[in-house]
């Protein structure tokens, strides 16, 4: 018997190794050859296991053992037979589109990719890649509309497309449409409920519409195994147990979330967990703990600090309040705050129509000069320089404002300031912003009304110093300039602050603060030809990805990072567990790093309030 084990096992790795062989010569691998392959190689694997049953030998080990090796076997071979019957059903032209927008996508040619793409799906409309590709890329752009309808055509082609349908789920949040992207992953996980990712985005979609309780307890069904015990994977996946942890902690519960952050970092730390496992120990007054996660924490920011901001640069934009998502869904939602009519209007806000919604009353207010009409999109930086003269269309959609410049460029350019603003605390208000901005340039069109279409240029990006100088040269009085930037930014953050601190659902602002979870924005000012400034922009979920190149970008954001997380740290609650240990923490390089920022930050003097 224990000879014909050893056939038995022989034979399988034989088997292993041929298919390994044939795996990388896809063009002659013949479906059904394969899979009788595969059922063979399934048939030694029983095979072992009744004959070494039958033994007696190290049963329970070599069961689990083997029984592990036929279930990954499995899924690798669905995996790659069903990635090789694509490959071989795809039109060559087709595959020949695909790849050269996949080069495109990676020299950042985006309108060639997308004419590549659409070239592929002219040859094979049934190309689920690409249609879904087409959908991302417009996503990405703030095509809403356009990325919906391939996106949707994607889920026709392949229904089990899960990629698909996330993407549905962001597109439609980011159109103001919660509700429909949670039906979509609702349906979804009823079939694809061993998916963790389907399971995260669910609860992330409830976490936005505040609707907290329900996204916990949605997430717990999912771990604990559905009704017959059938969900496997969701218990093990890092990402929906943090996500049941920092909904829970901002429910302000402390024991459990406690428990899963530090299950979290010992099983895979990374810079969130240990932070909100450093929070979180502090508020159940372990001070011990909390000291100890600090400490990796701060090792981890030396080891590699590119890594670490960028970590929490997409943290801070994706797990923020969820208040923030209104406000900043688009440029119409954030001059809805600022702008005339609202309940705290903000002071420098250029006189401003969102389209089409108020068309007739900006057809009323344009009557000379020249306009603007900016993108509603946040992911969109494109505009079009309108002449009063002009017939405003009621198809036009976005930002309406009066067009205003200096009688300078820079470099050649038109340009704008670029200001990065940390809240670090909402009860009470604590907001700084870096006083070092970057001046981002647009090369100037030859013509200044473009009545045809919208430009897309190059940005290219000035550090403060560049900025400074240059504004030197031209006579600008500067310390006016930054004086009359700081009263207005502080206007227009008020007035957004005012609006987030407004209860949604389960969230409450003041208990994001006990939590000490802080939120990056970037203003973006214009200038008039009297040098006065104007904010004509604000986003919420800056990215180090879009720095590549951009050194005074990079900076920026990482010394936001770098602020945020000091000032948390070392002055706010954990400054108890700093002071309180024996680590040394004040000795590490996070401390030295944001001494060395902190002079760069000015505090904004904003007189703080409850709201009831």
């Amino acid at each position: 018997m224990e000879a014909t084990v050893v056939a038995y096992r022989e034979e399988l790795r034989s088997l292993r190794e041929a298919r390994e062989r044939r795996g990388a010569e896809e063009e002659e691998e013949d479906l059904l050859n394969e899979a009788e392959l595969l059922r063979r190689e399934e048939d030694l694997v029983e095979a072992i296991e009744l004959a070494e049953d039958l033994l007696g030998v190290n049963k329970k080990k070599d069961d689990d053992h083997d029984h592990g090796a036929k279930e990954d076997t499995t899924k690798k071979s669905v995996e790659e037979l069903t990635r090789a019957a694509d490959e071989r059903d795809l039109d060559p032209e087709a595959r020949r589109s695909l790849e050269r927008a996949s080069k495109a996508l990676a020299e950042g040619r985006k309108n060639d990719c997308l004419a590549s793409l659409k070239h592929c799906l002219r040859v094979d409309p049934t190309c689920y890649q690409a249609s879904l590709q087409c959908g991302l890329l417009l996503a990405s752009e703030g095509e809403h509309e356009g990325a919906l309808e391939y996106l949707d055509k994607t889920v026709k082609t392949q229904p089990g497309c899960l990629s698909a349908y996330i993407a549905m789920n962001q597109v439609l949040q980011q159109m103001g449409k919660m509700q429909e992207g949670e039906s979509i992953l609702k349906q979804v996980a009823g079939f694809a409920f061993d998916q963790p990712e389907i399971w995260s985005a669910l609860g992330m979609n409830l976490f936005k519409q505040g609707k907290l309780q329900e996204a916990v307890q949605i997430l717990k069904y999912a771990v604990t195994g559905g009704p017959e015990a059938k969900f496997k994977k969701p218990s093990r996946d890092n990402m929906v147990l943090f996500c049941i942890a920092f909904f829970q902690a901002c429910l302000g519960y402390l024991a459990e979330p406690c428990s899963l952050f530090m299950r979290i970092c010992n099983a895979e730390a990374s810079p969130v967990s240990l932070y909100m496992m450093a929070q979180a120990c502090r508020l159940v007054g372990d001070k011990i703990l909390s000291a100890q996660a600090l400490l990796s924490l701060l090792k981890a920011f030396e080891m590699s600090k590119v890594a670490f901001c960028s970590e929490l640069v997409v943290f801070n934009s994706t797990f923020d309040l969820p208040q923030w998502t209104d406000v900043l869904a688009s440029k119409a939602s954030v001059f809805r705050c600022l702008g005339e009519g609202s309940q705290h209007q903000a002071d420098g806000i250029l006189p401003t129509y969102v389209l089409p919604e108020q068309v007739d009353k900006a057809r009323d207010a344009v009557t000379e000069g020249l306009w603007i009409i900016r993108g509603d999109s946040q992911a969109k930086s494109t505009a079009r320089i309108f002449d009063a003269r002009e017939e405003l269309s009621a198809l036009e959609r976005g930002i309406l404002q009066p067009y205003v410049a200096p009688d300078f460029l820079l470099r050649g350019c038109k340009f704008s300031l670029n200001f990065i603003a940390c809240v670090t605390s909402y009860f009470p208000i604590q907001i700084a912003y870096n006083k070092r901005c970057f001046a981002e340039l647009v090369p100037s069109s030859s013509s200044r009304v473009d009545k045809e279409r919208e430009e897309e240029s190059k940005v290219v990006i000035l550090d403060f110093d560049e900025v400074n100088s240059s504004f030197e040269q031209e006579g600008v009085d500067c310390d006016k300039l930054w004086a009359q930037v700081k009263e207005k930014m502080s206007s227009a953050l008020l007035s957004l602050v005012h609006e987030v601190c407004q209860v949604k659902g389960q969230a409450r602002a003041k208990r994001f603060s006990a939590l000490g979870l802080s939120k990056m924005l970037r203003l973006e000012f214009v200038l008039d030809k009297n040098l006065e400034p104007w904010v004509v922009g604000v986003t919420g979920n800056p990215k180090l990805k879009d720095a590549p190149g951009n050194e005074a970008y990079a900076e920026a954001l990482q010394s936001a990072v770098v602020h945020s997380l000091g000032r948390q740290i070392f002055e706010n609650e954990l400054r108890q567990v700093v002071d309180a240990g024996n680590l040394k923490l004040r000795e590490q390089v996070m401390s030295q790093a944001y001494e060395k920022v902190k002079g760069s930050f000015e505090a904004l003097q904003i007189e703080s309030y409850y709201t009831s």
